[in-house]
């Protein structure tokens, strides 16, 4: 009940005009010219000063396109993953991350871009357009 009255009398001395002894209250409105004085030289309204640029972008400089094949190596995206001997053949399980799917192939198969040459057991010769790569096993593991 104490701090309803305390915030009621704070509201009430918030919005109450505030009474300073020999303070006029000053007003919003300039005073008037009095009659048949001449106008105060002021500007016109000057559209013109809105048309002014505040900012300027920097201009984007081109960038010329590097050719997509380099003359580094193309990165082969397939992982050899295992090689299998069944018989007289041998196959090479291999991943294709782009796709996500593992194959098993066998010499002469395609994987994606890539044709599989030949696989021995130090790894797997694949060729993407006429280039030839090695797939091998990682011995780190």
């Amino acid at each position: 009940m104490v701090a309803v009255t305390a915030v009621l009398a704070c509201a009430v001395w918030a919005f109450l005009p505030a009474q300073i002894p020999g303070a006029e209250a000053a007003s919003p409105v300039a005073p008037a010219a009095p009659p048949g004085a001449p106008e105060p030289d002021r500007p016109g309204f000057d559209p013109g000063a809105f048309q002014a640029r505040l900012w300027h972008a920097p201009a984007v400089p081109e960038v010329a396109p590097q050719p997509v094949e380099s003359s580094r190596e193309m990165a082969v995206a397939l992982q050899l993953i295992s090689l299998i001997e069944s018989g007289d053949v041998l196959s090479a399980a291999i991943y294709d991350p782009a796709q996500d799917r593992m194959a098993i192939v066998k010499a002469g198969d395609a994987v994606g871009a890539y044709t599989i040459e030949s696989i021995t057991w130090d790894g797997v010769e694949i060729a993407r357009d006429g280039r030839p790569q090695r797939l091998a096993l990682r011995e780190d593991r």
